[in-house]
């Protein structure tokens, strides 16, 4: 919608925003801080691409989505999520997690959901695509703004707000653009470089991204079927 702003892009914005709100509260919470986070900075670099009118639309449907939360609480009287988010963070984030930060983090990534963020491929390719990407890119300024919601769960939160936190950063999207970049830089750059290489460089060149990719998604699968052996059903109390 920022970049093309019709009118059925924002209503299905607005949609998808309230049907999240109502399917789970929390990732509704994510998404939309970043969301709005994501469109404020663009109002502060002053991107002249964007319409200023688009960025305060964006602003307005995010606002309007907090308050049919509070309206939704008060008619049902049922507990609102921007409430049950502020409770859940004044039990499970303060001072005393600050003291204990590493061994927290050191639980929350081994032994949190079954050991999920203990996937360091997905962390390095992550961190290859932050060190390349070209920061005046809006699609990389908004995965940064994803990716940076973690940073005051990581010093002032328990095992359970980490583990929720870090669980909704899609770092599998920048890993996926990272390993993109390892398999093709290469060959661009070759291109560039000698349009004339003999067949046989391009051809070692073309075996060594194969083989680079491969064990990359072995190592991927590898660590896959391990954090699946780690999680086990919880059934409910009868």
């Amino acid at each position: 919608f920022v970049k093309d702003p019709t009118r059925p892009k924002l209503a299905i914005f607005t949609v998808l925003l309230i049907a999240t709100l109502f399917a789970h509260v929390y990732t509704w919470t994510v998404i939309s801080l970043c969301a709005g986070v994501f469109v404020i900075l663009l109002l502060i670099l002053k991107r002249t691409e964007y319409s200023k009118k688009a960025l305060a639309l964006i602003l307005v449907v995010i606002a309007s989505s907090v308050v049919i939360d509070v309206a939704k609480s008060l008619a049902t009287s049922s507990s609102s999520g921007v409430f049950r988010d502020l409770e859940f963070t004044d039990v499970r984030m303060g001072p005393s997690e600050f003291s204990q930060r590493w061994s927290i983090l050191v639980f929350s990534v081994y032994f949190g959901l079954g050991g999920i963020m203990a996937n360091s491929v997905i962390i390095l390719l992550g961190l290859y695509w932050i060190l390349r990407s070209s920061y005046k890119d809006p699609a990389t300024i908004f995965l940064l703004v994803f990716i940076s919601i973690a940073i005051i769960p990581l010093f002032f939160g328990d095992w359970i707000v980490q583990s929720r936190t870090l669980y909704m950063i899609p770092f599998q999207i920048p890993a996926a653009l990272g390993l993109t970049s390892i398999i093709f830089h290469k060959s661009r750059k070759i291109a560039k470089e000698d349009s004339n290489r003999s067949v046989l460089s391009v051809t070692r060149m073309s075996v060594t991204r194969i083989l680079s990719s491969v064990a990359i998604c072995c190592v991927l699968t590898a660590v896959a079927v391990i954090v699946l052996s780690n999680l086990y059903r919880i059934f409910p109390p009868r």
